[in-house]
């Protein structure tokens, strides 16, 4: 007797002209597992289609991007690779915008794509440029900081006294101790009051979470220029214009009094050297 296939079966079973009762039974159960698999992949594949779709629409100068960026977030680790894809495109636009979602997910190529753009883009009148500065900012005072509810008290205390101020930030900065924006908002606050040494060290710890932040660069460079040390805080100033060269136009006063500081300080050097000679 001749083996029947699988094959052979499946094909018999779809063969209208079979004569077999048994038969049309047996195709209503094979169609209806063929509809199932195929709303199935159809349903598994949706997700991601959708994502890569929203992500070539962001290329378009009449797209809402804000919509889109809504959409992309709403996807969640559906878009992750539609997102990778976009930090790859040619439209810096679509960079920017996938990497600022890579980055809110907590993966680092959308810092890194944002990074790159902020030092390509770095004329102040470019756009994206811009754009690449406050989508990092606005990602690094969000990553493991607080939700918008508790930061209610913040934005009271900010209106009040530094005092207030202080410690509302240090409330929220024990609860949420990865908050790299926290640290770098505590050292500009404890700068103000003249606690130059505390504000190095609260700009310290901001950029061992994010060795990249240039705000906390900065900080820290002025923190050590009133604590003496002006060509640390001549080497943390151009470091933070490294990371962010349209900081450029904002620091350049800031760089020259530093510049002053240090002929200052090697003048004052070379005058007590001069003391110290033994006379002959």
């Amino acid at each position: 007797m001749q083996r029947r296939t699988t094959a052979s079966i499946f094909v018999r079973t779809l063969d209208i002209r079979s004569p077999d009762p048994r038969l049309p039974f047996m195709r209503a159960a094979v169609l209806l597992l063929l509809f199932f698999s195929v709303a199935a992949l159809v349903w598994a594949l949706q997700p991601p289609l959708s994502a890569y779709l929203t992500v070539r629409r962001l290329a378009d100068a009449q797209t809402d991007r804000a919509e889109c960026d809504a959409a992309l977030r709403r996807a969640g680790q559906t878009a992750l690779l539609a997102l990778k894809q976009g930090i790859c495109s040619s439209n810096p636009n679509v960079r920017a915008h996938c990497g600022r979602l890579l980055a809110l997910q907590g993966d680092r190529d959308g810092d890194r794509c944002l990074t790159e753009l902020l030092r390509t883009h770095s004329k102040p009148e470019d756009v994206v440029g811009a754009k690449a500065e406050t989508f990092l900012l606005s990602i690094w005072d969000r990553r493991d900081g607080p939700p918008t509810a508790l930061r209610a008290k913040l934005s009271r205390a900010s209106r009040t006294a530094d005092r207030d101020l202080l410690s509302a930030l240090s409330e929220l900065i024990e609860a949420y101790p990865g908050w790299t924006a926290g640290y770098v908002m505590r050292a500009k606050v404890y700068l103000r009051n003249g606690e130059a040494f505390e504000a190095k060290r609260q700009a310290m710890i901001a950029l061992l979470l994010e060795p990249e932040n240039f705000e906390a660069t900065v900080a820290l460079g002025d923190a050590v220029l009133v604590l003496g040390a002006p060509e640390q805080a001549y080497r943390c100033l151009q470091h933070a214009i490294n990371l962010n060269p349209r900081l450029q136009s904002s620091l350049r006063e800031d760089v020259q009094n530093t510049l002053k500081a240090i002929e200052a300080e090697r003048a004052r050097r070379r005058q007590q050297q001069r003391k110290e000679m033994p006379v002959i």
